[in-house]
C-alpha cells in the first residue's frame, strides 16, 4: 500500500491552474503556492524571470488569517 504525500500548496494551485485554463487557453499557467504558518517564522524567498513583457506576465497574491498566510505566484507565458 503506497500513499504519496501530496504538499498543502497543491490543492490551492491546483484550483488556480484549473480556473485560469478554462477562461483562457491562450497560455500556458506556473502556479506556485507558499503556505507558511504564523509565529515569528522568517521567510525568503527569491526567484527571476526571463519572459516577453509585451505578451507573458506575473502576478503574486497574499492571503492572511490569524494563523496563516498564503502566497501564490502565477506566471503566464503566451502561446505563440
Amino acid at each position: 500500500d503506497h500513499h504519496c504525500h501530496q504538499p498543502a500548496g497543491t490543492a490551492p494551485a491546483t484550483q488556480i491552474i484549473d480556473k485560469l485554463s478554462s477562461t483562457n487557453k491562450n497560455f500556458k499557467y506556473i502556479v506556485n503556492v507558499m503556505l507558511l504558518a504564523k509565529g515569528g517564522n522568517g521567510f525568503d524567498i527569491g526567484g527571476l524571470s526571463y519572459y516577453n513583457g509585451d505578451m507573458d506576465g506575473t502576478v503574486s497574491i497574499k492571503w492572511e488569517s490569524k494563523y496563516l498566510t498564503c502566497i501564490a505566484i502565477i506566471y503566464g507565458i503566451a502561446n505563440n
